[in-house]
């Protein structure tokens, strides 16, 4: 009774304990991903390159952390078939020992009975009592193999729960980091399409400036025209090219 006792007490507080790890663990995987989510940040805010190469520097730094964890996930699965292993390796002897002690109990028993009938001629009474101890001792053997066994399945039931469980953390990391690879890839290809489009706009409205001064400089030149027209005129070009050069610091700044 006393060795049926320690083992389930011991089955029961490693069962807590490598349930207590996994939970451990999948509380950790759950944290990292709300941090990541809250450093995203706003899609929505202005386009500047300081902003840029801030988003680029944190999504490198997101896709490695993830891998680090994917990395730590496998070194822990591993620790735990390795633990396993040596845990079942443990109740193998321990078990083995105890099945020897009854064995050899079972013998000493069996040598006392057979020096006792010849020693003592022993009545019928006593022969009785004699081989009711040695059935007991028989039962008890196989209890303890059956007990054995079962103790056995019950541990490879659970190895294979946590494997099982550590084997879904991994994969969810692998999917996080797949997701976080392509919003990455997406998010870069938007900022570059829209650095190409603001390049574009200052390009175009630098030209339109050129334009604007040439046509300016020929009014100046022209000495056809009387004062109040080419100051009129001036007016007009000078307001156009102003509209230009704040239209292009608008577009920088979007």
């Amino acid at each position: 009774m006393g060795y049926h006792f320690s083992l389930e007490r011991k089955k029961s507080e490693d069962k807590s304990k490598s349930a207590s790890k996994t939970e451990q663990r999948m509380v950790g995987f759950r944290r990292m991903n709300l941090i990541l989510v809250s450093e995203m940040g706003d899609s929505n805010e202005p386009f500047t390159l300081q902003s840029f190469s801030a988003k680029v520097q944190w999504l490198y730094s997101s896709a490695t952390k993830l891998k680090e964890h994917k990395k730590v996930l496998q070194r822990q699965i591993k620790q735990q078939r390795e633990l396993n292993n040596t845990s079942d390796a443990q109740k193998d002897a321990e078990t083995e020992r105890n099945a020897a002690n009854l064995q050899e109990e079972l013998n000493n028993a069996m040598a006392e009975l057979a020096e006792a009938r010849e020693a003592d001629k022993m009545g019928t009474e006593t022969q009785a009592k004699e081989s009711a101890a040695l059935l007991e001792l028989q039962e008890k053997l196989a209890n303890a193999r059956r007990l054995h066994e079962e103790e056995l399945l019950n541990s490879h039931r659970e190895t294979s729960e946590r494997i099982a469980s550590l084997a879904d953390a991994h994969r969810d990391s692998q999917e996080q980091l797949a997701i976080a690879a392509r919003d990455s890839q997406e998010r870069i290809a938007g900022l570059a399409t829209t650095n190409r489009n603001l390049e574009d706009q200052l390009v175009s409205a630098n030209k339109k400036i050129g334009e604007l001064e040439s046509e300016l400089q020929d009014l100046k030149d022209n000495q056809g025209v009387n004062s109040a027209d080419v100051t009129s005129k001036l007016s007009g070009h000078e307001a156009r090219i102003a509209g230009v050069v704040n239209c292009s610091s608008c577009c920088g700044h979007d």
